[in-house]
């Protein structure tokens, strides 16, 4: 017979499916070895994500208040520094006559606490009056400085993030919340607008 079919012996047939296993054992090695690899790497951007902010949303407005005719809500701006916090309050006259912002005897005072209500900022605000046409928007704008928040190791992290050590730590809280409420003083009343956390 020419070269076609070769019966193995024993010892042969043997090898041949122990060579069987042995490439059948290396093919979820290699899966188990892939898979490692992505959730490393997954692990690694989730790290850069945490520690630089990347992919957070822009901070939300307040919510809306309305002193007579006019209509305000203020938002954080998305420029900031590492020592001074910018923020932008947004006036629409509502009526159809020309109105002034602020109004006479009207206070503002800007206050910063954490979730566990520590008061970390009390600021007296003066904005320059502006007249607003009717149906028209002024905004204004005013500056938190670092100098300006209690030192205190929760207040501090509003400017300074707290730095993470080790893994544990990775996914534990490092940070508190700020509530920030603009507060309109007028006629002894009080109009608050708080940005949501």
């Amino acid at each position: 017979m020419g070269s076609g079919y070769h019966s193995r012996s024993p010892e042969e047939l043997r090898q041949y499916l122990e060579s069987l296993n042995l490439k059948s054992k290396k093919k979820p090695l290699m899966q188990y070895i892939i898979i490692g690899n992505i959730i490393g790497i997954m692990f690694v951007l989730f790290v850069i994500f945490q520690d630089q902010g990347i992919g957070k949303p822009n901070f939300k407005p307040s919510n809306k208040i309305q002193i007579e005719e006019l209509e305000a809500y203020y938002t954080r701006s998305n420029e900031t520094s590492t020592d001074s916090i910018s923020y932008f309050l947004f006036v629409k006259n509502l009526s159809t006559k020309e109105n002034t912002f602020p109004k006479e005897e009207m206070q503002i005072l800007f206050i910063l606490t954490t979730e566990e209500k520590e008061e970390c900022l009390q600021k007296k605000i003066d904005f320059i009056p502006k007249k607003i046409s009717s149906k028209n928007t002024e905004f204004f704008s005013m500056q938190i400085e670092e100098k300006e928040i209690k030192k205190t190791p929760t207040c501090d992290t509003f400017f300074h993030r707290k730095k993470k050590n080790g893994f544990l730590d990775l996914f534990a809280k490092g940070n508190s919340k700020f509530t920030p409420d603009l507060n309109l003083i007028y006629k002894n009343q009080i109009y608050r607008m708080s940005i949501p956390n």
